[in-house]
């Protein structure tokens, strides 16, 4: 069951709020499972919720928090892409897909504020939502972008950047999700 899996975030600074999960964690090494039960046994957050969460994004990519499984291992890369993913999440392994999912990967190229995602198969109107995070797993030192869906249709969406990309390593991995 979905319910069973923990995704366990950890402080890796003081102070740390999750501002649209309404956590926060006070102490660096504090940690908490995003979606573990309350007192009365109800699960204080939805799969959905924790999957959409764009203050958990900014805060994993830039190393304020880290995530953990229910076996006490770190998740990183792909693994916490996958994480997060609510296909993952749901089914409990690498990325089966669901009815009403669609994810992917797509290069941004070097020099470009925005990328443009098509689908292969298009959605039967605009009624989803996006899950999106810009990794680059090679530089160094890279930059950190924030963006924002600049346009939608069913066939697909663009993201658009702050800045131009100081980088050919740059990639948006997404999840859209049919309401």
């Amino acid at each position: 069951m979905a319910q069973q899996l923990k995704r366990i975030v950890r402080a890796e600074l003081p102070n740390v709020l999750i501002e649209d999960l309404k956590v926060f964690l006070d102490k660096e090494g504090d940690s908490i499972d995003l979606i573990g039960p309350d007192v009365a046994g109800k699960p204080m957050r939805t799969l959905e919720a924790v999957c959409r969460s764009i203050s958990l994004d900014t805060l994993l990519s830039l190393g304020h928090l880290t995530l953990w499984d229910e076996n006490g291992v770190q998740l990183t890369g792909t693994t916490m892409l996958q994480a997060t993913n609510l296909a993952t999440m749901v089914n409990g392994s690498g990325g089966t897909t669901i009815t009403g999912l669609k994810t992917g990967s797509i290069n941004v190229p070097n020099g470009s504020d925005n990328v443009s995602v098509v689908f292969d198969v298009a959605f039967d109107d605009e009624n989803y939502s996006i899950l999106g995070t810009l990794k680059n797993d090679d530089d160094t030192e890279p930059s950190i972008y924030s963006h924002v869906i600049d346009a939608k249709s069913k066939y697909g969406f663009t993201v658009l950047f702050i800045g131009e990309m100081d980088s050919v390593n740059y990639y948006f991995e997404w999840a859209a999700a049919s309401e």
